[in-house]
C-alpha cells in the first residue's frame, strides 16, 4: 500500500516559492502541489528553506511520538492501578461474604445462642 502523504522535497519548495513570490494564494498553491495549506505556512515560516522545514517536521514528529508514548505509559500506569484496587476489593468482598458464611454455619450450629 503506497503512502497517500506528498513528499516535500527541495525542487518543490523552490516552486513554491516562485509561485507565492508571483502572488498566487497559499491554498492554490497547497492544491497544486497536493498538500494542505498548514504544510505551505510552514513551508513559508522557515522561509522556504527546505533543510529548516525538514528540520522543523523531523522534530514536530519525534513530539508526537514521546507524547504518544508517555500518554501509553501513563494509561498503563492508572490501569494497574486501577486493577489492583479492584483486585482489593474483590479480596475484602469475598473475605466478608466468608466471614458471613461461617458466621451463619456457627449460629445454626450453636442454636442462635452465638449472638445473644
Amino acid at each position: 500500500m503506497k503512502d497517500k502523504r506528498t513528499k516535500i522535497t527541495p525542487k518543490k519548495v523552490e516552486q513554491m516559492k516562485i509561485l507565492y513570490d508571483a502572488g498566487t494564494k497559499q491554498k492554490h498553491i497547497a492544491s497544486t502541489f497536493g498538500v494542505s495549506l498548514s504544510t505551505i505556512q510552514s513551508v513559508k515560516r522557515h522561509n522556504f528553506n527546505y533543510d529548516e522545514y525538514r528540520k522543523f517536521t523531523l522534530n514536530q514528529f519525534k513530539e508526537w511520538d514521546n507524547r504518544k508514548i508517555e500518554t501509553k505509559i501513563n494509561t498503563t500506569v492508572e490501569n494497574r492501578i486501577d486493577k489492583k484496587k479492584i483486585t482489593n476489593d474483590v479480596r475484602w468482598e469475598f473475605l466478608m461474604e466468608k466471614i458471613a458464611q461461617i458466621e451463619a454455619k456457627l449460629n445454626y450450629l450453636l442454636g442462635n445462642s452465638f449472638n445473644e
